[in-house]
């Protein structure tokens, strides 16, 4: 995701409340992201949704293919952002 899109969704999120930009003390190029209230309900809300499927897949599927899937995508997941 390039820097500029970042920055439009960031802003974006701003504008709709979910979260405050404050400038970094520490770097004059920087932003510390803080969640507002709305911000941290929707955190919740999508932790919860996250939840729910992974709960729906396993009882779909049983625990130990559920396990093992869980498994292999903790494994590729950091393979992901590589070259």
């Amino acid at each position: 995701m390039s820097k500029q899109s970042v920055n439009d969704a960031l802003r974006y999120c701003e504008e709709h409340g979910y979260l405050r930009l404050k400038p970094d003390p520490t770097d004059g190029r920087g932003r510390i992201v803080h969640l507002t209230a709305k911000g941290r309900r929707l955190d919740a809300a999508i932790w919860q949704a996250g939840r729910h499927v992974e709960q729906t897949w396993a009882e779909r599927i049983g625990e130990p293919a559920w396990s093992t899937f869980r498994e292999v995508l903790d494994t590729i997941a950091p393979l992901a952002s590589q070259p």
